[in-house]
C-alpha cells in the first residue's frame, strides 16, 4: 500500500468507472492536504495535533480537547481526515496505528505549542490537586461551573504575580469555583487581603476551610450574586479583580460592570486591573468581536490577551479552553450602578436580541474653516446638500444658535435624524447620523463631507 512518504493517491469517482491519479509530493504536502480538509485550522495547529498524537500512547477524546484547546467537533472532523493513520477506536480512545506513527515521525515535527502559555509549578499543582480531592467539589451546571485544571488555577495565580499585582494588593475574586483565591494565597502570601464573592455557599465554605487549614491570612468570603447592587463597603476598594463569567454577552457585561465597581477609581493609566477569562468556538468569531466591543465601550485597555491559556474539565464545545484578557482601567472607565437583568447563563435558552435595522454614523471634522462654522445659513445649506447627495429625505430642519459662536443643526429625516454640532474656537464639527435604511453611496460620505466642509481631517465610526 503506498504511503504519504512516496506519493498520495487521488481517487476520482465517475458513474461507470474510477480513475486513480498518483501525485508525487514533498513530505510537507501531508500538512497541506490536511489543511485543505480542515480549512478552519492553522497549519501550526495541525502540526500540534499530530505531535500530540505521536507522543501519546492513547488519549480519550476529552483529553485531546484539553491538550489542544480545540473544540470537540473540530477535532472530530480532523480525526475523520486522518482516519487511515488511527487505530480502530475503542472506548473513545485515540491513538496512531503503525502507518500513522511512521509517517508522522518522518515529518520531524517540533513540540506542540498548544496551548500557548503555561507556568511550571509542579509542587503547587500537586498541593492543589490534594486540596480538591479532599474537598471534592462538584461543578454546578446551573451556575456555568466548569472547573479549570489544577495547572490552570496555578497559572492564573502565576500570571497575576508576574504582573506584580499580588504584593500589598487588595484582590477580589468574583466567582471562585477554580479556587483562584487559594492558588494566589499559596503562591505569594504578601497580598494585603483577598475577598471571594460567590453566590455558591458551598464554594465559600470550602475557601474558608482551606484558608483555615493552611493558615492563609486575610482570605475572606462574601455571599453575593452579580444581579445585586454591590454594598457600599466593597465599592472601589480593590486593586485587582479575577473573573471567569458565563460566556454570554449579558453575563460578560454584568461581570465586567461589577468588577469595575469593585476596583479603585484610576487616577492615571497605571491600572487597576481585571483578569478576565473568555472562551468561544473559533467558528463563531462574531461573539468574540462583541466582547471586544464591550470592553472598548467600558473604556478599558486590553493590555494582554493570551489564547488558550485556561484548560477546563468539560466545556468541550469551546475546546475545553479559554483566553485570558488582562484589562486595565483608565480614568475614562465608568459604569452605571443598576440591578442585573435577563438571562446570563449558557444553559439558559438565549434568545437572539432582535432590533429594527439601524445604522449610526459618527463623524468628527477638524480644521474646518471659521467662515463656515460661524455662518449658520451656510452650515444649513451644506447640511441640505449632504442630504441631497445621499438621498436622505428631509422633513424638518431646526437651527439652534449659541453665543458668541456655534450652533446645532437638527434635521428630522423621513428615515431617522441628523445632528450637527459646531465649535468655533476649536474649528471642530461633530456629526451624528442615525438611519433605519441603507444609505445611498455610503462609501462616499467622507469624501462628500471633506468637500462640503473644506477639510481633509475627518474621523469616522459606524455603530451597527
Amino acid at each position: 500500500m503506498p504511503s504519504y512518504q512516496t506519493f498520495s493517491r487521488l481517487v476520482l469517482d465517475y458513474p461507470h468507472h474510477t480513475h486513480f491519479i498518483d501525485i508525487i509530493p514533498v513530505m510537507g504536502n501531508i500538512i497541506n492536504e490536511l489543511k485543505l480538509k480542515n480549512p478552519d485550522l492553522k497549519e501550526a495547529e495541525i502540526e500540534g495535533i499530530l505531535y500530540i498524537l505521536l507522543n501519546s500512547k492513547s488519549l480519550t477524546n476529552n483529553e485531546l480537547v484539553r491538550l489542544t484547546g480545540l473544540p470537540k467537533e473540530t477535532l472530530k472532523q480532523f480525526k475523520f481526515s486522518i482516519a487511515n493513520f488511527l487505530k480502530e477506536a475503542k472506548d473513545e480512545a485515540v491513538s496512531l496505528n503503525e502507518d500513522g506513527i511512521k509517517i508522522i515521525s518522518d515529518l520531524k515535527l517540533k513540540p506542540s505549542t498548544l496551548p500557548l502559555l503555561k507556568f511550571h509549578n509542579p509542587d503547587l499543582v500537586k498541593k492543589l490537586k490534594e486540596i480538591r480531592k479532599k474537598h471534592n467539589l462538584i461543578p454546578k451546571r446551573e451556575l456555568d461551573q466548569f472547573f479549570a485544571t489544577e495547572e490552570t488555577s496555578i497559572s492564573k495565580a502565576e500570571i497575576v504575580n508576574a504582573k506584580g499585582l499580588i504584593k500589598n494588593k487588595s484582590i477580589a475574586v468574583l466567582g471562585d469555583d477554580d479556587l483562584a483565591s487559594i492558588s494566589i494565597a499559596l503562591l505569594n502570601p504578601s497580598y494585603e487581603n483577598i475577598v471571594v464573592f460567590d453566590v455558591d455557599d458551598e464554594i465559600l465554605k470550602v475557601v474558608r476551610d482551606i484558608a483555615k487549614e493552611y493558615d492563609l491570612k486575610n482570605v475572606q468570603t462574601q455571599v453575593y450574586s452579580v444581579f445585586d447592587i454591590l454594598k457600599i463597603e466593597f465599592k472601589h476598594k480593590f486593586d485587582v479583580v479575577l473573573i471567569d463569567p458565563p460566556y454570554t454577552k449579558r453575563g460578560v457585561s454584568l461581570f465586567l460592570a461589577r468588577s469595575i465597581q469593585l476596583l479603585k477609581k484610576p487616577l492615571n493609566f497605571a491600572g487597576p486591573f481585571i483578569f478576565f477569562n473568555y472562551g468561544n468556538s473559533f467558528k463563531n468569531p462574531q461573539k468574540t468581536l462583541e466582547i471586544q466591543e464591550l470592553i472598548s465601550s467600558y473604556k478599558m485597555v486590553i493590555e494582554d490577551k493570551i489564547d488558550k491559556f485556561n484548560s477546563y474539565y468539560g466545556a468541550e464545545s469551546i475546546g475545553s479552553s479559554s483566553s485570558v484578557y488582562v484589562l486595565k482601567l483608565t480614568p475614562a472607565t465608568k459604569v452605571s450602578d443598576h440591578k442585573g437583568l435577563g438571562k446570563i447563563y449558557t444553559y439558559e435558552k438565549q434568545e437572539e436580541d432582535e432590533f429594527p435595522f439601524t445604522s449610526h454614523y459618527v463623524f468628527k471634522l477638524f480644521d474646518v474653516p471659521g467662515k463656515i462654522i460661524q455662518d449658520e445659513k451656510k452650515l444649513e445649506n451644506i447640511t441640505l446638500d449632504f442630504c441631497t447627495k445621499h438621498n436622505l429625505k428631509v422633513k424638518e430642519v431646526f437651527v439652534t444658535k449659541f453665543k458668541p459662536h456655534g450652533c446645532t443643526i437638527t434635521v428630522v429625516l423621513s428615515n431617522s435624524n441628523l445632528l450637527i454640532h459646531t465649535w468655533y474656537k476649536e474649528r471642530a464639527v461633530h456629526i451624528d447620523l442615525v438611519v433605519c435604511t441603507e444609505i445611498y453611496k455610503e462609501s462616499e460620505m467622507i469624501l462628500t463631507l471633506a468637500q462640503l466642509f473644506a477639510t481633509e481631517k475627518i474621523e469616522y465610526k459606524k455603530i451597527e
